[in-house]
């Protein structure tokens, strides 16, 4: 029994250090994926609003964030550039930053993080 229990311990040990490699990849994928965010507002002027911020857009779903934060964080910083209160990329940044730390902070937002989740597959 002592074999068995010495197997599995490295089996769990093996499989928590994958979860772990896979965790800090997405992380390096995600810092990857948001790099363009920085280029884009560099550049950024008032003519290339709906561009810059289609593009922000689809940086955040590449980046994991998902279509409906996504959606939500883009359509706040379009209202603020169209009430005046954004008027540089530098601005931009730092209204994208302050949405992305309140979605994460918010009392009652659930966050969830599953490693190494697969759904169940029924047979027929």
């Amino acid at each position: 029994q002592a074999g068995f229990f010495t197997r599995l311990g490295r089996l769990i040990k093996e499989k928590a250090k994958s979860d772990v490699d896979k965790l800090f990849s997405g992380f390096s994928k995600t810092r990857e994926n948001l790099s363009v965010v920085d280029e884009l507002l560099t550049y950024w002027n008032l003519a290339d609003t709906d561009r810059v911020l289609d593009d922000l857009e689809e940086a955040l779903l590449v980046s994991d964030f998902g279509p409906k934060i996504s959606f939500r964080i883009v359509d706040t910083l379009r209202d603020q550039i169209r009430d005046g209160k954004l008027k540089s990329g530098t601005e931009i940044k730092a209204s994208l930053k302050r949405c992305i730390l309140e979605l994460l902070t918010t009392k009652g937002s659930k966050t969830e993080l599953q490693l190494g989740f697969r759904g169940s597959r029924q047979s027929s």
